[in-house]
């Protein structure tokens, strides 16, 4: 139901520091991570958490902002 609102990048913060929160869903992965223009596409630097056995990583990226290109 509505994943929408879930996965994908959204705006937010974490401790009272601006970035962005990424959802992905991606069963079966041993690891998960987010590359941008916020870390220069480095693959080690922003790695995702897997939430249980739902096959969805997630993570926080500080910093990150409106408009910059990821994956």
């Amino acid at each position: 139901h509505r994943a929408y609102q879930r996965l994908g990048a959204h705006l937010g913060t974490q401790d009272e520091t601006s970035g962005a929160w990424f959802s992905v869903w991606a069963p079966g992965s041993k690891h998960v991570s987010v590359i941008g223009e916020f870390n220069a596409w480095n693959g080690g630097t922003h790695p995702l958490n897997p939430i249980g056995h739902s096959g969805i990583w997630s993570g926080f990226v500080e910093h990150a902002q409106n408009g910059q290109a990821y994956k």
